[in-house]
């Protein structure tokens, strides 16, 4: 009777460690199991002290502005591939970054192949697959493998004197990935850090939009000791893409005019029996139309993402999203910077107290906390916490 005692005990202490480790498995059971304290957990949440809402009050329309805003510059001076085409801001819901590519919720149907997608007036990639029903688009970013060759050009100064060219697929050197310089029109070799550009070449048949930005050449001429120049030509001239596409997460991508993404929507309440942290748990889910990636907000706060699911109940990722992560300072302005502070731009830095926010396609600005203290590898976050005695709405995709 001991030994099964032990053995018991051993199972359990098991499967906690297990739990805390992050264990799939054991935290799909344990999703499941949650369902069994519906009944009781409306009381439990009744009981626990209610949250007090006046600061996300404070800071909601902040952050719905700066959310605006940066979903403005999200679409920048967007150009259609041709007539009868316009940008749609769309999430990103996969990343493959071994392939170099991402998987965007689209409206089905409405998005060809070879669609143009970009970010701040920047070419990410082009669409380079659909899902059987049309609403997942594949995007090669660029300088992927299987990316066909763009026409570009860099310009000397001259209006209408640019050097023309190829880009063609670079491949990646330790995670970094380039475009190859092409059958270049001109000898002439580019000045430093030079931005580069698409061309029009729909003379050719080519539907690609004149003008977008593509990145930055890498190599060409530089100053040499005594004011000359130099330039290897034994080193191939590369384009360095001006964005890094596996980082967004919110894009633009060329649809049918009138397209909308639709939108799954569900309201349910965190459950009451856990405590809040990293984690919490919904009394919803996949009968609810919950499922994995879905957001999670409450009144313009910003709670969570969908982790796990499972048919009654769902597990959900409290951690402030990657991206998008917007800083605003009491006057309204907002930087686009991670925690991090190789993202911030030069020469900037929060201030404890601004504003964090993010936002949805489908959910608009939302507040994630404010800037709480600053180190030398960052800043961290004071997260406001949701009211366990109100609803939350569970946005997808």
């Amino acid at each position: 009777m001991k030994s099964k005692g032990r053995m018991l005990g051993a199972i359990v202490v098991a499967g906690c460690l297990a739990s805390l480790g992050g264990s799939g498995p054991v935290r799909s059971l344990e999703t499941w199991a949650s369902a069994l304290l519906l009944p009781l957990d409306g009381t439990l949440a009744r009981l626990r002290p209610a949250v007090d809402g006046e600061p996300v009050d404070v800071l909601r329309e902040p952050a719905k502005r700066a959310w605006e805003r940066w979903c403005v510059a999200v679409l920048g001076e967007a150009r259609a591939s041709a007539p009868g085409r316009e940008a749609l801001l769309v999430p990103v819901v996969a990343r493959r970054e071994a392939r170099h590519e991402l998987d965007l919720a689209v409206p089905p149907g409405a998005v060809r192949v070879g669609a143009v997608v970009t970010h701040r007036g920047a070419l990410l990639g082009l669409v380079a697959g659909l899902s059987e029903e049309g609403a997942l688009a594949t995007v090669a970013l660029l300088g992927h493998h299987a990316a066909r060759p763009l026409a570009a050009e860099w310009d000397l100064g001259d209006p209408g004197k640019g050097v023309q060219f190829l880009l063609a697929p670079g491949g990646s050197d330790e995670g970094r990935w380039s475009l190859k310089v092409e059958a270049r029109s001109s000898s002439a070799l580019p000045p430093p850090d030079q931005l580069v550009r698409t061309r029009d070449v729909s003379a050719l048949g080519d539907e690609l939009p004149a003008g977008l930005l593509v990145g930055r050449m890498l190599g060409g001429s530089a100053e040499a000791p005594g004011g000359g120049h130099w330039y290897d030509a034994a080193e191939t001239l590369r384009v360095q893409p001006l964005l890094d596409g596996a980082a967004q997460a919110v894009v633009t991508v060329e649809v049918e005019p009138g397209a909308e993404l639709p939108l799954r929507r569900a309201e349910t309440r965190l459950l009451g029996s856990c405590r809040p942290g990293p984690s919490a748990r919904l009394a919803a889910g996949s009968s609810a139309g919950l499922a994995s990636g879905d957001w999670v907000c409450q009144a313009g706060l910003f709670v969570g993402r969908v982790q796990t699911v499972t048919l009654l109940s769902a597990v959900v990722d409290c951690r402030p999203p990657d991206s998008p992560l917007l800083i605003v300072a009491p006057d309204g302005t907002a930087i686009a910077a991670g925690t991090a502070r190789a993202s911030w731009p030069p020469s900037w830095e929060p201030r404890p107290g601004d504003l964090v926010a993010t936002g949805h396609v489908g959910a608009g600005g939302l507040v994630v906390g404010t800037v709480d203290e600053l180190d030398d590898e960052g800043f961290t976050i004071a997260r406001l916490p949701p009211d366990p005695r109100r609803t939350v709405t569970v946005v997808g995709p």
